[in-house]
């Protein structure tokens, strides 16, 4: 398991030394953009989840787009839903 990791480079060099089974991401980590965490994820095949307040027209970028968005705050069952499928796509 990776812990919450405030620090962009940091979060990605733990995704390159063990790639956890699925992400939950903000859109942004303070004044940094999360897309090079969504990126390395991609690349390595791990499954993400949006949970920020920002709406799809406030994020550009590619990768973020066919990410399940939970919004904030976030709501538990939502999120438990949305664990559950990723669960199902992966067999």
């Amino acid at each position: 398991m990776i812990e919450p990791v405030p620090i962009v480079a940091r979060a990605c060099a733990l995704i390159d030394r063990a790639a956890p089974d699925f992400a939950i991401l903000d859109v942004n980590l303070g004044r940094q953009r999360t897309t090079p965490i969504a990126e390395t994820l991609r690349s390595r095949g791990v499954p993400f989840i949006l949970a920020t307040r920002y709406t799809a027209r406030q994020w550009p970028e590619e990768v973020f787009r066919n990410a399940t968005h939970l919004g904030k705050p976030l709501d538990h069952r939502r999120l438990a839903g949305a664990l559950a499928r990723l669960g199902k796509e992966d067999r």
